[in-house]
């Protein structure tokens, strides 16, 4: 699952980082807990930021059995909207914090990692205060403001799907209808993934069996016009299936 969000350089993406870590960044995170250690359906997963000068992602990702896919679906739904709702306990907070200042102190470790932590701020145009502010900021952080930028930037935020290696669960897709488009025959479908709810999706043949495609039901479909921050152009092609 991945999602678009804010840059490094946006004053939300420290706690967005402290979010996302609390949700899967560590053994004893959110996902992992309730996933692994509960439910039993990975080995591993994880949450994580890929910071950018002008965007950045949230990327949720792990492996597992084809007949857990929608429990694992699930269950990261479940975590993401309690995280966006519920407050954090103060002990969990406690250990996330620990947890965050104990790697960041790993920067300091040698001369290289030093060296590679100045080579990342010099090429966001970052000075080496950024350092002590994330020290501060993790260590100032409420359980309230990390609900605050789980609803904002996690729950709400706009989010593609991909799955691959085995059928789509039952519950992925179901058709509304069938049609030509250009001299193909294409299905509109409505997808329980993207979104935590439903928008459509044109399931086409391709030649390697069936994708699921967005490239181009912007100029059939009026609510693909407004996706990918406005840009009409694909967010994902799922083929394979």
């Amino acid at each position: 699952i991945v999602m678009p969000t804010i840059p490094w350089s946006n004053p939300d993406f420290i706690p967005l980082q402290v979010a996302a870590y609390a949700l899967g960044g560590y053994f004893g995170s959110r996902l992992m807990s309730n996933i692994r250690e509960d439910k039993g359906y990975t080995y591993g997963i994880s949450a994580v930021t890929v910071p950018r000068l002008d965007d950045s992602e949230i990327v949720i990702a792990c492996e597992c059995d084809n007949k857990y896919t929608s429990g694992v679906l699930t269950e990261i739904y479940n975590e993401i909207n309690r995280m966006a709702s519920e407050r954090m306990s103060d002990e969990e907070l406690d250990t996330v914090r620990n947890i965050m200042i104990s790697q960041l102190a790993s920067v300091l470790d040698t001369p290289l990692s030093v060296a590679s932590y100045m080579e990342m701020l010099a090429s966001y145009g970052a000075s080496p205060a950024r350092l002590r502010r994330k020290y501060d900021e993790i260590n100032a952080i409420t359980p309230e403001r990390i609900r605050e930028v789980t609803e904002r930037y996690i729950k709400l935020q706009p989010k593609v799907t991909a799955l691959a290696g085995g059928e789509l669960p039952a519950d992925f897709l179901y058709l509304v209808k069938d049609l030509l488009l250009n001299d193909r025959r294409v299905s509109i479908v409505e997808n329980r993934l993207f979104f935590n709810g439903r928008f459509p999706l044109l399931l086409v043949p391709d030649r390697i069996g069936v994708g699921l495609e967005i490239d181009g039901a912007s100029r059939v479909f009026p609510p693909f016009q407004n996706m990918n921050n406005g840009i009409g152009v694909p967010m994902v092609r799922i083929s394979g299936f």
